[in-house]
């Protein structure tokens, strides 16, 4: 009896392991199935998350245009032909741009720098306004360089016309192909005369150079803008910077080369508008008039009081009259 017991024995066991490799292949065959099923409906909710970014980026571009443009009739209605509303570069559009800056461009470089050095650590508040202050630096500095070239090219236009330089036939700035800046890339920085050519050239000249103006504003968003961007460059390896600066230009060039590539479109736009406009922001006190505190409540009434600025993160920017007056049309970002 005890010998016919074993194989009954082996032979259950045999019959378990079986039932048991055959559990263990369908477990493992539903297992495929479903992680095939998880790969599937991850692909398609990246894909609808991709689609539904493309979508998001396109609303947000129709908003932005529908809003510039009830603002242009919002500007021109009842009120005459205040400016040419079907030019490109006109002086409403440039100050829009002006402000959407500090919220699209900046932002993008902030988020660049803290990308790169910020990895495995929180973004905090005060990196944050480190970045945007060197930003709104770098936008300063390009913005000098953009309008010492404008008024600089317009004094070389009148120094020729007027016999006081070498007497050859001006051309136009170039655009697209050519390099607007070639006539004056290699000239230092001159702070144009008000006594000297344009007080005594004659309406002739006040006509030339209107028409100047018109052109530099017209193609200003086409021109090719690399003198400014490599003068700007080389101005800011120059100066004594904080440790933060010099950190940031040493290891991120390609961020801070993409940054005063479109801050030099900008401030291009700007200079060569007419009336002037000018930027602002080394001024110490804060004035409720040019400045937005960004680290109070803003409605708080500042009137009569005495409040020293910390920091500029972005700068003022002010109309500038024929009469000297100026006139703020866009308000600068302050830390008080």
């Amino acid at each position: 009896m005890e010998k016919s017991g074993k194989p009954r024995l082996q032979a259950k066991q045999t019959m378990d392991l079986n039932i048991n490799d055959d559990t263990y292949n369908r477990l493992s065959e539903h297992g495929k199935e479903q992680l095939s099923m998880l790969q599937t409906f991850q692909q398609e909710m990246t894909a609808g998350i991709c689609q539904m970014d493309i979508e998001s980026q396109t609303q947000i571009r129709e908003l932005r245009q529908r809003v510039t443009r009830a603002a242009d009739l919002s500007l021109s209605a009842g009120r005459g032909n205040i400016e040419d509303l079907t030019e490109r570069n006109r002086p409403t559009v440039v100050i829009q741009q002006f402000k959407e800056f500090a919220c699209n461009e900046q932002m993008d470089f902030v988020n660049e720098i803290f990308a790169e050095q910020g990895r495995g650590s929180k973004k905090n508040t005060d990196m944050e306004e480190r970045i945007r202050t060197f930003s709104c630096s770098i936008f300063s500095t390009v913005f000098d360089v953009a309008r010492n070239t404008e008024m600089t090219y317009k004094k070389n236009m009148n120094d020729k016309r007027l016999g006081h330089g070498e007497h050859t036939e001006q051309k136009p700035p170039k655009t697209k192909d050519g390099v607007l800046l070639s006539k004056v890339s290699g000239t230092k920085y001159q702070q144009p005369s008000t006594t000297s050519a344009d007080a005594n050239a004659g309406p002739h000249m006040d006509n030339l150079m209107s028409l100047l103006s018109h052109y530099l504003r017209a193609t200003s968003h086409e021109v090719d803008l690399n003198y400014i961007v490599k003068e700007s460059w080389d101005i800011m390896n120059k100066e004594g910077q904080d440790p933060f600066v010099t950190h940031w230009l040493k290891n991120y060039p390609t961020y801070i080369t993409s940054l005063i590539e479109k801050c030099a479109r900008l401030a291009w736009m700007i200079a060569v508008q007419v009336p002037a406009y000018e930027i602002c922001c080394s001024v110490n006190h804060f004035d409720p008039t040019k400045h937005t505190p960004m680290n109070r409540q803003s409605q708080r009434d500042w009137r009569g009081s005495t409040v020293k600025i910390k920091c500029y993160l972005w700068p003022t920017l002010m109309q500038v009259k024929k009469d000297g007056e100026k006139r703020v049309v866009a308000k600068g970002e302050v830390l008080i």
